[in-house]
């Protein structure tokens, strides 16, 4: 759909951010700069990082072990599996590789196409420190040359992260308080510096970053509200679809920790797939960045939270059913026989239950859903099914135009409507002669 707004309108918001002159030149070399930094602290952290990846930890119980690498129940874990270390350790390796990437692919492409913004050259930098942030932790803890740059580059992470969300899409501090949050994040990750602050602190230090990430959130809530610029509106709803979409997702892959306490086991074959997944998940965000910034089918995002919510209801509703269903089945064969064990018949009813209430359950979830978050549309959508059925019984014209002009007053609810009725074209009559438009109905509205 095309931008809603005039093209002046559109200008307008584009140069509210727009560098030129001395300072265009200072963001250009100061991000490129920095971004030069946090692709080099990734390239130089590589080597650490695979090194990491294969060395079994036994201390992990008295020291803090990074996520992800291996102790003696991961080698175990592993073999199970008939995996080698030295393939476990690539393969962290390789999906690391590839997730940065995005992150630099997408930070390049912004960077190429809004040289001139410098929202965007802060998202840009943004992305770069958050793809290098997968070996930044292994320089940090390595005594080498490279550990105050991974301290910098961590740093800047964290910080830049605050201010991003604080000015985005306008460009301006709104609600002004927003500013306090960039100051506080930025006082407390000195601790990268200083590790003795955190130390200190101790459990206050993840208390007050979780406020102001909670902060964060309220802030963008609070600019949401108050925006009445509908481009503005769909760009903030990129970012926050894909932040609320990778929250959900680690949720969910929490969940099983809290019902099944085996899989909180360090190198359970559940907390494999847990690290794993954990790497990939958040390449949503700068995609979502990249489409938010460039403005690249911004209107989509509506059908795609309708599908997520839809679809991922369903999904929960089902995975519920079937869990509830297995698992009753066997406590209820174990309360009559006392004897435990899978059952097979139990599984496949299962199932096909699944199956049978598969596509009843879509249409009422997706029934729900239209009329609890999307009610504008679904009246308008059973209003134009309503009008269809007329069109296929309705014969006179004038009741036919009546018709016509109010479904189109309830659906789009403009200002005016009009409707000109042509007289047919006689037989000989040339098109200048014809007579003029008639049946003219006008409808007022508020504006």
């Amino acid at each position: 759909m095309a931008d809603v707004r005039s093209g002046s309108a559109v200008a307008h918001d584009e140069a509210a951010t727009y560098l030129s002159g001395r300072w265009l030149v200072v963001a250009r070399v100061g991000s490129g700069v920095l971004a030069a930094l946090g692709f080099a602290v990734f390239v130089a952290g590589l080597p650490v990082f695979y090194l990491q990846s294969q060395t079994v930890r036994t201390d992990c119980a008295i020291a803090v072990c990074a996520p992800g690498q291996p102790v003696p129940s991961t080698v175990e874990a592993l073999a199970r599996l008939h995996i080698s270390l030295g393939a476990y350790a690539m393969t962290r390796l390789l999906l690391s590789v590839l997730v940065a990437l995005v992150y630099f692919a997408v930070a390049a492409v912004l960077a190429w196409r809004r040289s001139r913004d410098w929202l965007a050259l802060l998202v840009a930098l943004l992305l770069v420190m958050q793809g290098a942030f997968a070996t930044t932790n292994v320089l940090e803890s390595a005594q080498s040359l490279w550990q105050i740059s991974a301290q910098l580059v961590d740093y800047l992470n964290y910080v830049l992260l605050v201010v991003v969300f604080s000015l985005f899409p306008t460009g301006r501090l709104v609600p002004r308080w927003a500013g306090g949050l960039v100051v506080v994040m930025a006082l407390i990750q000195l601790g990268d510096f200083y590790p003795a602050i955190t130390i200190t602190w101790g459990n206050q230090f993840q208390l007050v970053v979780i406020g102001v990430l909670l902060g964060l959130v309220v802030a963008q809530i609070y600019r949401y509200r108050r925006d009445a610029n509908p481009v503005r509106r769909l760009q903030t709803k990129w970012v926050f679809y894909a932040v609320a979409l990778v929250s959900v997702v680690e949720v969910m892959l929490s969940l099983p920790y809290l019902f099944l306490p085996a899989l909180t086991q360090t190198g359970s074959l559940y907390d494999l797939f847990d690290v794993m997944l954990g790497f990939f998940i958040p390449v949503i965000i700068p995609l979502a960045f990249g489409i938010a910034i460039l403005r690249y089918r911004l209107w989509d995002i509506e059908i795609i939270i309708r599908r997520t919510l839809i679809y991922g209801s369903l999904t929960a509703i089902l995975a519920g059913i079937y869990a509830g269903a297995v698992f009753g089945a066997q406590a209820l064969t174990v309360l009559l026989t006392g004897r435990g064990g899978q059952q097979p018949v139990v599984v496949v009813a299962t199932t096909l239950l699944i199956w049978a209430l598969f596509e009843p359950l879509r249409r009422r979830i997706q029934a729900f859903i239209d009329q609890r978050f999307y009610r504008p549309k679904y009246d308008a959508a059973r209003t134009l099914a309503a009008f269809g059925q007329t069109l296929r019984a309705e014969l006179d014209l004038s009741q036919l135009s009546e018709r016509l002009v109010a479904v189109v007053e309830e659906t789009m609810q403009p200002a005016q409507v009009s409707l000109w009725l042509r007289p047919p074209r006689r037989e000989g009559q040339p098109a200048e002669q014809r007579e003029p438009m008639a049946g003219v109905r006008q409808v007022e509205g508020e504006g």
